[in-house]
């Protein structure tokens, strides 16, 4: 178990180093993010919220908002990667199935979590950083990790 700790942290350091870089950003970053608004804009317009998209930026009349980093899911979803990937004994078709099933969900999630605060911005502006900084990087964190623990039953 030791060494699925020491993969695992080292796993996770190098995707914040790779990922502070304008490689990583330029590849990575803005194409998913930029995803995640177009596919925020499409639901939210089903909503008649009358959004549009320019890159990252999801807006309408009364709000804007900006899909960047830490906004991608992509950190839960690389720890969970490895968290899955590395444990052992465990057979590949069952990693590969976890692994599959929790980046849905954390993609599920994190659409939820980028409407609901776009929606906050609109109707209830003063909620918004709470929810944005508090209430959804908590919950985000706690669904990883419970999804995970589940895996692991």
């Amino acid at each position: 178990m030791v060494k699925f700790w020491i993969l695992f942290i080292a796993i996770v350091l190098a995707y914040f180093v790779i990922s502070s870089t304008e490689l990583f950003d330029y590849w990575i970053g803005t194409p998913v993010n930029s995803i995640y608004a177009k596919i925020c804009s499409f639901i939210l317009n089903v909503f008649q919220q009358n959004t549009h998209v320019d890159e990252v930026e999801l807006s309408n009349l009364k709000f804007t908002m900006s899909v960047s980093k830490g906004c991608d899911a992509v950190a839960p979803a690389v720890m969970l990667i490895a968290g899955i990937g590395l444990f052992p004994d465990q057979k590949l078709s069952s990693k590969l199935k976890g692994i599959g099933l929790g980046l849905l969900l954390l993609f599920t999630v994190n659409l939820i979590r980028l409407i609901s605060l776009f929606l906050l911005g609109v109707y209830s502006p003063e909620w918004f950083e709470f929810f944005h900084i508090q209430f959804w990087q908590a919950l985000f964190i706690i669904i990883t990790l419970l999804y995970f623990i589940y895996w692991v039953r």
